[in-house]
């Protein structure tokens, strides 16, 4: 039980900090230019506070340096426990284990990179809060996939699932670019969808005794890596960001040109044409937080599935959302909404009443029967 708990502490904890230090990394101004028949303006004159935060880098670069850490720690953990590097190559490099676990790496590199991506468009709340729409998929998956016939309070999942798009409808509401928070909304439910589909594909593999869990995760991470990998060409069009560490480290978005002490953008000679760039590119500090906090998010994703569930992790994520909002609003990055944080509040209660209830059935359905009789003396 106090493994559980802890183990539970740990995904809330990790949930809270993988998003915020995500949000933390954009930090590139968006300045955005209009010509019309007056003239250019831009908002550069806006103060910084009403400007739009991006990615100073290329999305894809976040996810593909996370996964490399990862496989390297994964690695290193499963050499040194088998004594020697040739001794771990021949445990980890399985290729029928590897072949089972490619439908699994490919949802999660995927996932990652589309929450990348729907955090750069949308706010950490709106992501985290869709994502939590993964309670109810995950539990349908668990059984179709996994055959559970335990009974499920498909009403309180709905009603939870709800709760979070009406949340996020909330924030979209309030938003300067409302297109944006609902891209980057729909953007984290196809994330939530790959994630709940990992979580159930990969249960039974991180509880089987076929491997450990570090030899399991080094899997993992690679077919991710290798996904990221494939993603590439797609999403940067560029290949050459493997080859060019200046390029990979300190390309981005559109720099901006500095005309009469001013960061502007071309939008072209056509009247009402519009232009975005933004006030700086490449990697910083807080890009080095995320890519640590997207590691140990994929760390503690593995340990939550050895030892709770896949709709157990999916119940912590939920918590997770009402800390994120707390945090998000005293760190400042947007003014505090009565209205989000009531439905944040249902979607944390709902979670944890469905959570109490499943937990109480396994319980009663493990506890032995107790014998009133003499029959109570024989095995």
């Amino acid at each position: 039980m106090v493994r559980m708990a802890a183990t539970a502490s740990l995904c809330i904890i990790v949930g809270v900090l993988h998003p915020l230090a995500t949000e933390s990394s954009k930090t590139a101004a968006v300045i955005e230019c209009s010509r019309t028949e007056v003239g250019l303006t831009c908002t550069a004159d806006e103060p910084a506070a009403a400007l739009r935060m991006a990615m100073p880098y290329h999305g894809i670069t976040l996810t593909l340096a996370a996964e490399l850490v990862s496989v390297i720690i994964a690695f290193s953990v499963v050499a040194y426990s088998e004594g020697s590097v040739q001794a771990g190559l021949r445990r980890l490099l399985s290729r029928k284990a590897i072949l089972q676990l490619l439908p699994v790496g490919a949802v999660y590199g995927l996932g990652d990179f589309l929450q990348t991506q729907a955090t750069n468009a949308a706010s950490a709340p709106v992501v985290l809060v869709v994502g939590q729409t993964k309670l109810l998929l995950s539990a349908v998956l668990s059984k179709l996939v996994l055959q559970q016939n335990e009974p499920t309070n498909w009403l309180g999942l709905i009603t939870i699932s709800a709760a979070a798009i009406a949340s996020t409808d909330i924030s979209a509401n309030g938003a300067a670019a409302r297109g944006l928070e609902v891209y980057g909304a729909s953007l984290a439910f196809a994330k939530a969808f790959l994630s709940s589909s990992g979580a159930v594909l990969s249960e039974s593999l991180y509880k089987s005794g076929d491997g450990d869990f570090w030899v399991v995760s080094f899997r993992v991470q690679l077919l991710m890596l290798m996904t990221t990998l494939s993603l590439l060409p797609i999403t940067s069009g560029d290949m050459s960001l493997l080859f060019s560490p200046t390029e990979f480290f300190t390309g981005g978005p559109t720099v901006c040109q500095k005309f009469d002490a001013q960061m502007i953008c071309d939008p072209g000679s056509m009247p009402f044409a519009t232009c975005s760039c933004t006030d700086r590119s490449g990697w910083d500090i807080m890009t080095v937080f995320a890519v640590l906090a997207i590691v140990a998010n994929g760390v503690t994703t593995g340990l939550t599935l050895q030892i709770l569930s896949a709709v157990s992790k999916a119940v912590c994520n939920s918590l997770s959302a009402c800390v994120l909002y707390i945090a998000y609003v005293l760190y400042g990055f947007r003014p505090f909404n009565l209205a989000q944080a009531m439905v944040l509040l249902i979607v944390s209660i709902g979670s944890f009443e469905y959570a109490s209830e499943k937990a109480k059935r396994k319980t009663m359905k493990q506890k032995p029967a107790q014998s009133e009789g003499w029959e109570k003396g024989y095995p």
